[in-house]
């Protein structure tokens, strides 16, 4: 395992947490984990030793275990699910933008809409996930009401990008 210095990140990586240097995560691992947005995950990765290899064979109830919520699980199964033999993302912008797919079903959305959490779902992924639990399934945080607001502007990029791509 060999350690990623914050210097060797992407320059587009988000604000790094202090101690990712000291995370204890493989730096493939590390630049998995700043593809996504998800570097405050490196400790729980460090911690428990799980290097880009064995991230690709982690299964949803391995990520609940380690304390990551449903949001962020479905995130890194895709990514998962998407890692090719060199062990990098393949980017979700060569094909279908990420924020195209629903967190929740990991689908592309037909009817997104924006939560009170501020993060978009297909809507009626959001409305069975709000009829049984009280929390967003992004951040794990409680949903202070369960008002849904349809977002128009990434419903057209969505029926533009299908509509290009004859989708």
């Amino acid at each position: 395992m060999v350690p990623l210095s914050p210097l060797d990140l992407p320059s587009s990586s988000p604000s790094l947490p202090p101690d990712i240097g000291n995370s204890g995560c493989d730096s493939e691992m590390l630049k998995t984990l700043g593809e996504l947005d998800l570097l405050k995950y490196a400790s729980v990765f460090g911690k428990e030793q799980i290097s880009a290899s064995e991230f690709t064979q982690l299964t949803d109830d391995d990520l609940e275990k380690l304390g990551i919520p449903l949001g962020h699980r479905k995130k890194l199964l895709s990514a998962a699910g998407r890692m090719s033999t060199s062990g990098s993302v393949v980017k979700a912008t060569d094909e279908v933008p990420n924020e195209f797919f629903c967190p929740i079903t990991m689908e592309l959305m037909n009817d997104p809409v924006i939560a009170v959490d501020g993060f978009s779902y297909e809507r009626k992924a959001i409305e069975l996930w709000v009829a049984k639990n009280q929390v967003s399934p992004m951040t794990n945080q409680p949903l202070k009401n369960k008002d849904l607001v349809p977002n128009r502007q990434l419903k057209k990029l969505i029926d533009d990008h299908k509509a290009k791509h004859g989708m």
